[in-house]
């Protein structure tokens, strides 16, 4: 199965404008698991993972990351990465 991890931060901005994009892809792509982790909440989640700037993004397969990078996307970047994972 395929998930989408969001990390965000309420102070950050282009979280903001980010998470329109996450939601309006979760809506389209019911078959794809979105989650999202407030860094400043899940600290153990964020240093497991090493986030060290937000908005981050990660896709799994199963148990495995396959797509970890930090920066705001377009949604046919996110799509494209999903259909390819």
């Amino acid at each position: 199965s395929t998930a989408l991890v969001y990390f965000w931060a309420k102070a950050c901005g282009p979280c903001k404008i980010f998470r329109k994009t996450i939601d309006q892809l979760a809506l389209e792509l019911s078959d794809v698991f979105f989650g999202s982790v407030d860094v400043d909440q899940e600290v153990d989640l964020r240093n497991d993972f090493s986030i060290r700037s937000v908005p981050y993004t990660m896709i799994f397969i199963g148990k495995m990351a396959v797509f970890a990078e930090p920066g705001v996307f377009q949604k046919s970047e996110l799509e494209l990465l999903i259909k390819e994972a």
